[in-house]
């Protein structure tokens, strides 16, 4: 009998309407439950929930550690409460672990691998591949199978690490119903994501002033919260953009969703991207792409790179003046990412 499917992430929805906590992985094992049924999967959360009572999630057993990612001897009573969890689950049955993002998961996924001489799937998530991940010294590599989610984050991992991949696998992106799709397109802009430094929102904001001059009554949304939310809206008000520039705070997915069918084009400048399943879910719902050569890129000319803020300018302003075709394109089958991790989970002989 094929062994069952541990996942150990930091963090996991508390319920199935919490569908703003890793909506990629959410959606990964959904696909996944359809595949190998739900009772061949255990999910072990280390920081989030904040409680240690086991829930079922769609189906899915869920075990938390109740972390509340405090530091110190706190984190200390957290490891040892996840390896006890963990511990329970083998005395019963045996599984494979996988890992995401290559941070704490991945070494207690090390440290579980080691005990119980089973294989390490290690999904490298986002800025993980970035040099100095401490957590490298501690997995062996002929143990573990890393996974990028990306070419470009791939190619990040190999010039830190000095070491491939072993493969590269999207996540994938819920159906999308294309009734629900907008032709008509009132927003011009659309910014999808957290307000933080990586994502560089105030670039966001000077782009739309540079193009106010072009044109006056653009409109852009700002979806998504972060730390930076009281500086970008006292930016919006100092560069007198109140009227262009919406800010909607952190929405739910179908809220987001719902802003992509009714927006021309995503202009996403941030700085560094493992995957952006943004960019997928952008062209699912019609809308064009504008960003830097960072995430999986695909292949279509509603995705456009960009290699300045200006360049940014100078495309949105292309493509402000052009007739646009709002066809929602899909690049990523749910299936394919599933199989392909199931050729990792129980690899041919």
């Amino acid at each position: 009998m094929k062994n069952k499917i541990l996942l150990i992430t930091p963090g996991f929805p508390k319920d199935e309407n919490d569908n703003t906590c890793v909506p990629y992985l959410q959606d990964y094992i959904i696909a996944l439950s359809k595949k190998i049924g739900v009772e061949n999967i255990k999910v072990i959360s280390t920081q989030y929930p904040f409680k240690k009572i086991n829930y079922f999630w769609n189906g899915i057993e869920v075990i938390p550690s109740g972390g509340e990612n405090k530091k110190s001897f706190h984190y200390y009573f957290t490891l040892k409460r996840t390896m006890k969890n963990i511990s329970r689950l083998f005395k019963k049955e045996n599984y494979v672990v996988h890992a995401f993002w290559l941070g704490e998961a991945a070494f207690i996924g090390n440290r579980t691998a080691k005990k119980y001489f089973t294989h390490l799937i290690v999904t490298l998530m986002g800025q993980d591949v970035k040099p100095g991940n401490r957590v490298m010294q501690y997995l062996q590599r002929e143990t573990t199978w890393f996974v990028a989610l990306s070419n470009n984050q791939a190619a990040i991992f190999h010039n830190n690490y000095k070491m491939e991949p072993d493969d590269i696998i999207p996540f994938p992106i819920p159906t999308i119903d294309p009734n629900t799709l907008n032709f008509t397109r009132e927003i011009d802009l659309l910014f999808a994501g957290s307000l933080i430094d990586v994502k560089q929102p105030f670039q966001f904001i000077s782009i739309v002033k540079k193009l106010k001059n072009e044109f006056p009554d653009i409109k852009a949304v700002m979806a998504g919260g972060g730390n930076l939310s009281e500086k970008i809206k006292q930016q919006i008000e100092a560069e007198q953009l109140s009227e262009n520039i919406k800010l909607t705070g952190t929405v739910e997915r179908p809220k987001m969703f719902e802003l992509m069918s009714r927006s021309k084009i995503l202009v996403h400048p941030s700085a560094f991207e493992g995957q952006c399943l943004v960019y997928s879910e952008a062209l699912a719902h019609g809308m064009y792409v504008l960003s830097y050569d960072v995430g999986r890129i695909e292949s279509t000319e509603k995705h456009q790179i960009c290699l300045s803020e200006q360049e940014f300018c100078d495309k949105t302003y292309n493509l402000l003046t052009s007739e646009l075709n709002f066809t929602p394109l899909v690049f990523i089958n749910p299936e394919e990412t599933v199989n392909s991790y199931c050729k990792l989970y129980y690899p041919e002989k």
